[in-house]
């Protein structure tokens, strides 16, 4: 069989929303062969509820590829190894169509170049950050303008590192999106655009102090972390044990934070104590920024 390796993301950052993505060291694998009929195996995060058929996300994002290219069915024996828990901000929807796509083209002998994946993926998620990083690793910006998405990679400063502090329940992209207002004031749009234009820069020149005073939302945040009890706590509490910044990660309810420092394991504890005071249960992961994105690792 062949496995695919495939990054969570952490989409946002703050201020970039649905503009910046950062591709994280917690992986799904996908295994696959050619059969004579579909069939699919999941193990893992999310083993008791995902579809095992057609309905999948990965066989989905697969069947359109085969749609694309006319080549009927997807007929391939699949094992999925799950990492990233589904709904909880860290891309494991991304990751599931990214893999998927991904599959199918390399099951198929590569018929599509990397910016028509993107396209599809884009098409499916509707928006081109979590995807994009997936794909190619590292911190990646985004523009979308009609179909055509245009993408910028950075490799991040190796030692900036990434804390993730994961609660037990569930946040839908969809209903932390019902709670974003339908218009936001000429103010919150000036701070997001200089936060989000410097913490690129930050990441560019691998400026720390910048990165950490970039770190700062005002169009998505206020409206999404009220909806995680203990996500406030969390993001102070992880600032205090001394990390250069924390986010909400993607839309939740995972919260993020960053450092360049050995106390990895004093923020993540932090973070735990702090939910916990909101009796919300959490755990937490060390992880580094994943630069290859998604790869055939054997």
């Amino acid at each position: 069989m062949i496995t695919l390796r495939v990054p969570a993301v952490s989409a946002n950052l703050g201020p970039g929303f649905d503009s910046f993505g950062l591709a994280l060291s917690l992986y799904n694998y996908i295994s696959f062969e050619k059969a004579d009929q579909l069939a699919v195996t999941i193990s893992g995060e999310g083993e008791s509820y995902l579809y095992r058929n057609a309905s999948n996300m990965v066989i989905k994002a697969a069947q359109m590829l085969y749609n694309e290219v006319g080549a009927g069915d997807v007929r391939l024996k699949v094992a999925m190894t799950n990492n990233i828990p589904p709904s909880r901000g860290l891309g494991s929807s991304s990751a599931a169509i990214v893999g998927g796509l991904k599959m199918a083209n390399y099951a198929l002998g590569e018929p599509l170049k990397m910016t028509r994946l993107l396209q599809l993926a884009t098409k499916m998620e509707g928006h081109p950050d979590n995807a994009a990083a997936a794909l190619c690793g590292g911190f990646v910006a985004c523009a979308q303008d009609g179909d055509k998405i245009t993408t910028c990679r950075i490799t991040p400063p190796a030692r900036l590192k990434a804390v993730v502090a994961i609660p037990e329940f569930r946040m839908p992209t969809e209903k932390s999106r019902q709670s974003l207002p339908e218009k936001v004031d000429f103010k919150s749009a000036v701070f997001n655009a200089s936060h989000a234009s410097l913490l690129a820069l930050s990441i560019a020149t691998g400026d720390l102090e910048l990165f950490a005073a970039s770190v700062k939302d005002s169009l998505h945040q206020p409206f999404r972390l009220p909806l995680i009890p203990g996500g406030e706590a969390a993001c102070t509490a992880a600032k205090k044990a001394g990390a250069l910044a924390a986010a909400l990660s993607g839309s939740g309810s995972t919260i993020i934070a960053f450092t360049a420092k050995n106390n990895s394991e004093a923020i993540g504890n932090a973070m735990i104590e702090a939910f916990a005071a909101e009796n919300t249960i959490s755990k937490y992961h060390s992880l580094s920024v994943d630069l290859a994105g998604t790869t055939i690792i054997r």
